[in-house]
């Protein structure tokens, strides 16, 4: 891994919860998690490997394994990725992020 710098920070989206206002409107209300990480561009042989099974991935996350908790989605600068592949490197993990073609 290149040098990892967590100068930057993404909300892990855990669970959802529903709840019901008083104008009995169900609203999702997500448990987030804001975590301090490296966040890169997906390399080319990454990204077209990735195509050729349905996947369009956008950043590559890298942060302590201890604060990933098997999140499916993650919001980085006001967009809104699901976490397509993981990768364990000893204390540290790596999150493929970016968008499921079809979906």
């Amino acid at each position: 891994m290149s040098k990892v710098t967590f100068d930057q920070v993404i909300e892990l989206v855990g669970d959802v919860e529903y709840i019901m206002d008083d104008e009995f409107n169900e609203l999702a209300i997500e448990d987030k998690v804001e975590v301090f990480c490296n966040v890169k561009s997906v390399n080319r042989i990454d990204f077209y490997n990735a195509g050729n099974v349905g996947l369009k991935p956008s950043l590559i996350i890298t942060m302590h394994n201890f604060e990933y908790n098997g999140e499916k989605q993650i919001i980085f600068d006001g967009n809104k990725f699901e976490v397509l592949k993981t990768y364990m490197s000893g204390d540290l993990i790596e999150l493929m992020v970016g968008d499921k073609i079809g979906t």
